[in-house]
């Protein structure tokens, strides 16, 4: 993944020089993008993805803690280092209070710009690294309930796999459904409507096991293992956990 920053500062000159001068991939930053108020820094918050910000506080259009008030106001996962000329105790403590990274005072020479900024951008890789294990681990657990409803396992080994790979606790009981959802109008219509009907199936079936003390864990159409005939049901199957005093279950309507 890559990494980018804003630098945000009403100072045109410093803008430019800081873009031209500073060793931005030596220290692991991919993209610059600058704006001189606050406006244009929001605009482009909210259009490109920006792990960085780099900003000035004392600007005519806007400071620069309003800036990042409003950044953690809409949530946005971004590291923010001021860069001011005014030593102000009301102004770090607001940062601080705001969760920002640094606090560096103008003039400040590249080199140590450059050492400031550097620990920002581990702080990021190692945010990515763990988003990445996330994301990945979302994958194998849903790969592994598709696994076990493709091929109609529900053998201990299965359980157990889901236990030690921490995908559900001990306490917790599952149940596979097979549900008769629509007809499927003709075999071409469906071809062309098929990720729209299991995008509306999946949200409404996920809506709906919200209400319960159940989660869904995957649905997987019998379309998806076969062509459906022309005339045949969609038969979906889901894989539920939760915590209930019932047996493994499989429903048929």
């Amino acid at each position: 993944m890559g990494i980018s920053i804003l630098i945000v500062d009403d100072d045109k000159l410093l803008v430019e020089k800081l873009e031209e001068t500073v060793n931005w991939s030596g220290i692991g930053i991919d993209m610059v993008f600058t704006a001189n108020n606050i406006r244009q820094a929001q605009k482009l918050l909210e259009e490109y993805p920006i792990e960085m910000l780099l900003c000035d506080i004392d600007m005519p259009q806007g400071n620069g803690l309003e800036l990042l008030e409003w950044i953690r106001y809409k949530k946005l996962d971004i590291e923010c280092t001021f860069l001011s000329s005014y030593a102000n105790f009301a102004y770090a403590q607001m940062a601080l209070k705001l969760s920002s990274r640094e606090y560096l005072l103008k003039p400040i020479s590249n080199a140590d710009l450059e050492t400031a900024l550097r620990r920002i951008v581990g702080i990021v890789q190692e945010k990515q690294q763990k988003q990445k294990k996330q994301e990945r681990k979302g994958e194998n657990e849903k790969q592994f309930w598709e696994d076990l409803l493709v091929q109609c396992l529900q053998e201990e080994y299965w359980i157990e796999r889901a236990k030690k790979s921490g995908y559900c606790t001990p306490d917790e009981t599952f149940r596979l459904i097979l549900l008769r959802v629509l007809e499927i109008p003709d075999k071409e219509h469906y071809k062309k409507e098929i990720s729209l009907y299991n995008f509306v199936i999946t949200n409404v079936l996920t809506e709906y096991v919200e209400t319960t003390e159940m989660k869904l864990e995957t649905v997987v159409h019998v379309s998806d293992l076969e062509p459906p005939r022309p005339t045949s049901p969609m038969a979906i199957s889901l894989s539920l956990t939760g915590r209930s005093s019932s047996e493994d279950t499989i429903l048929s309507p």
